[in-house]
Formats: structure tokens, C-alpha cells, sequence
């Protein structure tokens, strides 16, 4: 009777020595597969079938604002702007009109935690699709954009446009 107590509990000990294992492993992993998931790479440095042509310009287009932005160099960011840029965050969203609204706001739009996920993008977090191109989680997004004087004429196809910036999401990172 007593050696049949004894095996029970050794079997109950084997159970749960089982089971935390199981579960360990499991809940283990679930922190890499998380951040291998968001840290998927671009489309533009691993084409998929949305992958745009226009691959080289945004990559181009990103160090430049980079550049800009680690340099705060804030009248050359707002000259990579287009206007109205959408600004989107906790209480809503908002059109920045003009140069002068971004400037005298850029400490709001550009906050740290904004400037640091761009900063910290590279070629591999480039992503595009038929609404543009983004880095991450889509802190910005940016394109081609017809400047204004030519967007009611007819232009050659396969025409070069810049590309600027359209959407800041401060919410993101």
C-alpha cells in the first residue's frame, strides 16, 4: 500500500514535471515568435508581390529624411513634407497645412519616440504598397507626390515625381 502511495506520486510529480516542461517551452517561444513577427522584413529588399518599382527612390527618400532629421535640420524636413500632412496620435487626427504650422509644431509631431523609429529604420524596413511606402509599423508613410502646378496637365508616362513625406502616426512606436 505504501509503495503504491509512493508511485502514484511519482507519477503525479512525472506528470507535472511533463507539463511544466511543455508549457515552458511553449509559452517560452511565444516572445521570439512576437518579435519575429513584427520584425518583418520590407518589400522592397524582399520583393513580394506587392512590391512597387519605385523601391530605390524610397529607400533614397528615407536616408535623406534621416539624414535631415538626425542633422535637425527642420527646414529641410519641412521641405521633404507634402501639405496637408496628415498627423495621426492619441487625440486624433490632424492636418498640418503649411511649413510654418510644421515648424512651429515639430517638436509635437516629431516626438522622440517618432524620431527614434525613424532613425533607427534601415533599407530591410522599407514597405510598399498602392498607398505608398512606410517604415515599421507605419510611423510615416511617404511617395511620389505631382507637385501641384503639374497635377492638372497630362504628364509622359513613367514620369519621376519627389517623394514626401504624407503621414506621421505618433500612436506607432
Amino acid at each position: 500500500m505504501v509503495m503504491l502511495r509512493s508511485l502514484r506520486r511519482i507519477r503525479l510529480s512525472t506528470h507535472h514535471v511533463l507539463l511544466w516542461f511543455f508549457l515552458t517551452l511553449l509559452l517560452g517561444n511565444a516572445p521570439l515568435a512576437l518579435a519575429q513577427q513584427q520584425a518583418s522584413p520590407g518589400n522592397c529588399t524582399h520583393p513580394d508581390p506587392a512590391t512597387r518599382p519605385e523601391c530605390p527612390e524610397a529607400t533614397a527618400f528615407l536616408a535623406k529624411f534621416q539624414d535631415a532629421l538626425k542633422s535637425n535640420d527642420r527646414k529641410a524636413v519641412a521641405l521633404l513634407v507634402s501639405y496637408p500632412l496628415l498627423v495621426t496620435g492619441a487625440a486624433g487626427r490632424v492636418h498640418v497645412r503649411s511649413r510654418a504650422q510644421l515648424l512651429s509644431s515639430f517638436d509635437g509631431i516629431f516626438t522622440a519616440a517618432v524620431r527614434d523609429a525613424i532613425l533607427k529604420a534601415t533599407p530591410d524596413d522599407v514597405w510598399g504598397n498602392s498607398h505608398g511606402f512606410m517604415i515599421g509599423d507605419g510611423v510615416i508613410w511617404f511617395d511620389a507626390v505631382i507637385p501641384m502646378k503639374l497635377a492638372s496637365h497630362p504628364t509622359a508616362p513613367g514620369a519621376k515625381y519627389p517623394f514626401k513625406l504624407i503621414t506621421v502616426n505618433r500612436a506607432t512606436p
